[in-house]
């Protein structure tokens, strides 16, 4: 894709003729491709701190200089709208980040509590609720670590488990299931009867794999497990059929009982 890139961003200012075209080539996979972290404006102006966007008809603030990866994650959108067509009534928004699943919980009539370590992450999240016009009653903002908010039991219908990458490396393969498993192990533990959503975003840990932790996770708990729907990442982000590991985002929607 580097050798692509200037004719990427030739396509993208003859089609779509943006203000600006900002980088963030800065992940650290591409050190160990050889390839340099690059970030900033590769063309026209410099963004704003904070670009408004629009999904799904609903509004976010991103932090495209600073937010994780692009700062907001495109490939959750068609999981962020099952969310509000579920319409759960209140809703544990673990590892919630700016709040996008939390948005679209509340905009399907729900309650949600967000729950993330990033202080700034739930300050944008806040803002985010205000710009769609949910009133602060609806929703609250955890600063916590998920781990230790799971150990109460969740008075709601619905958990949202979105941790991040468990297995960076291949070698951490193993180690990374574990933790899926655990985690998924507590969520449904802290469930009393409800939905959840749960989700791994590691290519290392394979559908397979994704598939066996949560097996395992409700059966370390003595809970029934209905599997509703199996989900990934939308149209827009295909998958070469000899790069299996392209198949990062994984889903499954639960009803634990």
């Amino acid at each position: 894709m580097d050798k692509m890139k200037h004719m990427i961003i030739d396509a993208l200012n003859q089609i779509f003729k943006p203000e600006g075209i900002y980088e963030r080539n800065d992940v650290q996979v591409r050190s160990r491709e050889k390839l340099p972290l690059l970030r900033g404006t590769i063309s026209g102006k410099e963004p704003p701190d904070l670009v408004q966007v629009q999904e799904n008809g609903v509004k976010f603030l991103v932090d495209v200089k600073r937010g994780h990866k692009t700062g907001f994650y495109i490939d959750q959108r068609e999981n962020r709208k099952k969310v509000r067509e579920l319409s759960p009534s209140r809703v544990l928004n673990l590892y919630s980040y700016t709040g996008g699943f939390g948005v679209y919980a509340c905009l399907g009539g729900g309650e949600v509590v967000n729950v993330d370590t990033s202080k700034e992450a739930l300050e944008l999240a806040k803002e985010n609720f205000k710009l769609n016009g949910i009133p602060s009653h609806k929703h609250r903002e955890v600063l916590a670590k998920a781990e230790d908010v799971m150990r109460e039991r969740w008075n709601g219908d619905m958990i949202i488990l979105d941790p991040p990458n468990l297995a960076l490396k291949r070698k951490d393969r193993e180690q990374g299931i574990k933790k899926f498993t655990s985690l998924n192990a507590n969520a449904i533990h802290s469930l009393g009867q409800g939905l959840l959503f749960t989700f791994s975003c590691s290519g290392n840990i394979h559908t397979e794999d994704f598939k066996r932790a949560i097996f395992h996770a409700g059966q370390k708990v003595g809970r029934e497990l209905i599997l509703l729907e199996l989900t990934g990442h939308p149209f827009d982000h295909p998958v070469r059929v000899y790069s299996p590991e392209l198949e990062y985002l994984k889903g499954a929607l639960l009803y634990v009982r």
